[in-house]
């Protein structure tokens, strides 16, 4: 890269509560309204289940319950990002996508 060149990081932010939290934006894949999500049997309490994303299975993650916050009901903010991980696409259950 040339000197005097900055590239700024890109990120999506997201609310869970009150705190606002963020991906960089090259791992995300999408975000998606809130849609149906199927339980899976014995996995930990913080999976959702997953969702059909254009053919292919995403695990779906309640961030609230995985960072140890309180339950909150889904709402028309709710959103899931879906993240690209080194084996599969994984969607995180967030309160609001506050800014792209």
């Amino acid at each position: 890269m040339a000197e005097g060149i900055h590239v700024a990081a890109q990120y999506v932010l997201f609310r869970l509560g009150n705190e606002e939290y963020a991906f960089d934006i090259s791992n995300v894949k999408e975000i998606q309204d809130l849609q149906q999500i199927a339980k899976v049997h014995r996995t930990p309490s913080y999976i959702e289940g997953v969702m059909n994303l254009r053919g292919k299975l995403v695990t779906v993650v309640d961030l609230r319950k995985r960072l140890g916050l309180e339950a909150a009901p889904a709402t028309e903010s709710t959103k899931i990002i879906v993240v690209e991980a080194p084996d599969a696409p994984v969607g995180f259950l967030v309160d609001e996508v506050t800014e792209v």
